[in-house]
């Protein structure tokens, strides 16, 4: 169908614009990505057109390009919308009772405030318990036990900073290759559920997996350099 290709071609130029400005809103998503996310809404867009209504193609396609490529940045979330919706309720009742006490609320206050189940807000928040501060003076309180040295203290200690140096390069790439090593590697999930879980063929789960890993190590060993 000439006449169905041709209209594509003509609207690719558009996509790649919206997919541009999306990118640079949104840094941790790659550009190729968004452009394919749009390229599919531009295709849906001359599918289902209909002169009939009196609106013209490009300003219909620019609606459904646009919503494709949103759609794409969610899917590349690792973190659901839900998930981000009850932290952002849970940090505003965190604040609003540190207002009115004077101190920083536990998880239990702000579940009270809330309505919210305590190992929700847990959860949401990604934060340890409050504990009252422990004395060198005064005996630990019960079920508290003094651990165990069992390994080399230095040797434990470069495992955690090398963790740490792993974690924190992991946090800095883009969100859907983040994804990708978390999954495969912490979850232990295939590239075939993989590829099902967020849409996309199982060789672009393995091009993001090695592209994932090639910026890992030049992260890793730029700051080993440092």
């Amino acid at each position: 169908m000439p006449e169905r290709e041709a209209a594509i071609r003509a609207l690719l130029p558009m996509v790649r614009g919206i997919a541009r400005s999306i990118a640079y809103k949104v840094p941790s998503c790659e550009l190729e990505d968004l452009t394919a996310d749009g390229a599919l809404g531009a295709i849906r867009a001359v599918d289902s057109f209909d002169p009939q209504r009196g609106v013209p193609l490009r300003a219909y396609a620019r609606r459904l390009i646009l919503g494709s490529i949103l759609n794409g940045v969610r899917r590349m979330d690792a973190v659901p919308e839900q998930v981000r919706r009850e932290a952002r309720i849970a940090e505003r009742i965190r604040y609003d009772l540190y207002s009115r006490l004077g101190r920083v609320p536990c998880h239990a206050e702000i579940a009270a405030a809330g309505g919210f189940d305590e190992r929700r807000v847990r959860a949401v928040l990604g934060e340890p318990a409050l504990q009252a501060p422990l004395s060198l003076n005064e005996p630990l309180p019960p079920g508290l036990h003094e651990p165990a040295c069992e390994h080399d203290p230095t040797a434990a200690l470069r495992l955690r900073q090398r963790v740490r140096a792993v974690l924190a390069a992991l946090e800095g790439l883009p969100a859907r290759e983040r994804e990708v090593l978390r999954r495969h590697y912490f979850a232990s999930v295939t590239f075939d559920l993989l590829g099902r879980c967020m849409g996309i063929s199982r060789q672009r789960v393995s091009q993001l997996h090695v592209r994932a890993l090639r910026r890992l190590r030049t992260r890793l060993h730029a700051e080993r350099a440092a």
